[in-house]
């Protein structure tokens, strides 16, 4: 009997489990792009001042910001660095392939990113500006959309891992 108690606990912390981290990932996909506004933020503020070069902008702006956003901005500095490719464009997209495996961005939220990878060294600085400040607006409606949604997912996900767990156990027992 003690076993059999032991197990369905065991079960059902198993499901809870897994209920909270599928909703982790709307959490996470939250502070990603909380973290990419106050970067683009701070982007658009130095590359306004103009005082600074694209690969030094890059590299500040990721230094001071957490997580995959600040991995973003990294990477595309040390890149734009090495000098290894013709165009900023280029380094941007790989930076971009180098984050995009750890982070809980979606596809259009990448797809809006790269949009900005593409204004990177072939216009203006304020037009770079304009679309970094584009960018952040849609990442501010991105970021408001998963707050919302984060507000209802909680609790489904966490309902739903504890009535699949006890799903299991009627099963099984």
């Amino acid at each position: 009997m003690a076993c059999k108690v032991l197990g369905a606990t065991l079960v059902l912390l198993g499901s809870y489990g897994l209920g909270l981290s599928f909703a982790g990932l709307g959490v996470r996909r939250a502070a990603e792009l909380a973290g990419l506004i106050r970067g683009f933020t701070l982007w658009a503020g130095e590359a306004g001042l103009g005082s600074i070069p694209l690969p030094g902008i890059c590299m500040e702006v990721g230094e001071r910001i957490p997580g995959s956003a600040g991995e973003l901005f990294l990477a595309a500095a040390r890149k734009m660095e090495e000098g290894c490719m013709d165009s900023a464009q280029e380094i941007w997209s790989a930076a971009m392939a180098q984050v995009m495996p750890k982070s809980a961005l979606r596809k259009e939220d990448w797809q809006m990113l790269s949009a900005f990878g593409r204004t990177l060294g072939f216009s203006q600085k304020e037009q770079q500006i304009a679309q970094a400040e584009l960018t952040i607006q849609y990442l501010k409606e991105a970021y408001a959309n998963q707050e919302e949604k984060n507000k209802k997912d909680i609790r489904m996900y966490r309902a739903l891992g504890v009535l699949g767990g006890m799903m299991v156990l009627v099963v099984l027992f």
